[in-house]
């Protein structure tokens, strides 16, 4: 943390996926242990954890492990998916979203997009992510939201026949999309 300040951040976000064997892969006790050393610079802000949607129970018991102990966090991080067919819609995300509100703190979304069943074609993405821009940028709590483009009909550009990289549909419209809130 020191090195990071010393470098001149002013952010860093904690742990990713910590409730997945393969990312952090981390106990809330683990985490809550490493947390006074991870926010010790006041200068710094720092995220909760972002867990994935299906982590929600251990993000409950970190921030009420936070609480407890009165520990600090700046910001909630979180991802959004929506894996099952016919949740890649921006009233989904929202709902998300309202969610990860109830701390009462910004809300970063550092990944988002339709993985699994939830994105059947390029057209039903696109609608989707129009449709979440317009409702990021007037949700009240929403500092900060990232695009996650690793799936099918994800991709911001792609490689055609002579393998020469174009922008697609979607990076069509992400290019369009404000830079960040």
């Amino acid at each position: 943390i020191k090195a990071i300040g010393d470098a001149g951040y002013k952010t860093v976000l904690g742990f990713n996926e910590p409730n997945k064997t393969d990312q952090s892969n981390m106990t809330v006790d683990a985490a809550i242990a490493l947390w006074p050393t991870l926010t010790s610079n006041p200068n710094i802000r720092v995220s909760s954890p972002a867990v994935s949607d299906d982590g929600r129970a251990w993000l409950e018991s970190f921030m009420t492990q936070v609480k407890a102990k009165g520990l600090r966090v700046d910001f909630i991080a979180m991802h959004w998916y929506g894996w099952n067919a016919g949740s890649c819609t921006s009233g989904q995300l929202e709902g998300a979203i309202n969610w990860a509100s109830k701390w009462g703190l910004p809300v970063w979304i550092t990944e988002f997009g339709c993985m699994g069943s939830s994105n059947p074609d390029e057209q039903t993405l696109i609608t989707f992510f129009n449709n979440s821009i317009t409702m990021l940028k007037n949700h009240p709590l929403v500092e900060r939201y990232a695009w996650y483009p690793w799936n099918t009909y994800n991709d911001l550009y792609r490689a055609n026949a002579s393998g020469v990289s174009v922008i697609t549909s979607l990076g069509t419209a992400f290019v369009a999309a404000p830079q960040y809130r």
